[in-house]
This record gives structure tokens, C-alpha cells and sequence, in this order.
């Protein structure tokens, strides 16, 4: 006596599984165009001044965030900002907030203000200098 294992015919199973298998392939390829369209790494220029040493240069960033050092000096560069009642140009460099350094939504927001404050007269009035208007001379 023969064990039989019934075999299910593939008629219509298999088209279900070529259809299954066609969407799955799809679903991975359009997530790839996604992340290449989406997520790139975009770049762009922004003028910035060393801290340490007064260097003044334009970079050019990426989407992450960078790691800027004064090939000079070592010291951190910052995104240069100008302050409008009087007229000084000054580094602000980025850092994250530590944890619990900032409790509340009021705290955040006046974090924000006096990161950008400026430093000779300490205005709220600062604005990010546009490539334009950057003098690289030191």
C-alpha cells in the first residue's frame, strides 16, 4: 500500500503566486526610487566663521549635519550671522540641546532666541548672512 500526498494543482494557485511575487518585486523598487529621489544627499554652500581663530570661508554641507573644524586652527566654525542694529558679523555653532537641559516649550523657544543673539551687543535682531553679502578677507 502506497502513502499518497495529495498535491494541490497549480492552476490557479499560480497565478496568485506570480501576482503576489509581481508585487512584492514592485513594492521594492519603487521604495528604492523613493530613497533615491527623497533622501539623496543634497548639498549646498553656506558662509561660516571659526569661533577660535576669526577664519572666515564658505562650505560646502551636506544634508547631514557636518562636522566643521577651521583648517586652521582646529577650532569649531559657525554659521555666520549679522546682527542688524549693529552691523557685526559673528559665529553660531550648531549644538543639540542635552537632555534635560530644556523642560519646557518656553525654554526651547528662548534657547532658540539667545543662540542667535548677537555677542558684541546682544540684539535678538540676527540674521544668516547670504552668500552674496559674505566678505571672505580676513
Amino acid at each position: 500500500m502506497k502513502l499518497r500526498i495529495p498535491i494541490p494543482e497549480l492552476g490557479k494557485n499560480k497565478r496568485r503566486l506570480e501576482i503576489v511575487l509581481l508585487a512584492i518585486i514592485v513594492a521594492v523598487l519603487v521604495g528604492m526610487a523613493l530613497d533615491h529621489f527623497y533622501y539623496s544627499v543634497r548639498y549646498y554652500q553656506r558662509p561660516v566663521i571659526c569661533k577660535s581663530c576669526g577664519f572666515r570661508e564658505v562650505l560646502t554641507l551636506s544634508g547631514k549635519q557636518p562636522v566643521m573644524k577651521c583648517p586652521k586652527c582646529g577650532g569649531p566654525f559657525g554659521f555666520a550671522y549679522k546682527c542688524v542694529e549693529c552691523d557685526y558679523e559673528f559665529p553660531v555653532v550648531p549644538r543639540q540641546t542635552k537632555p534635560g537641559e530644556v523642560k519646557s516649550k518656553a525654554e526651547m523657544i528662548q534657547f532658540e532666541i539667545d543662540r542667535g543673539r548677537c555677542v558684541n551687543c546682544h540684539s535678538e535682531s540676527t540674521y544668516l548672512v547670504p552668500l552674496k553679502d559674505f566678505d571672505t578677507k580676513n
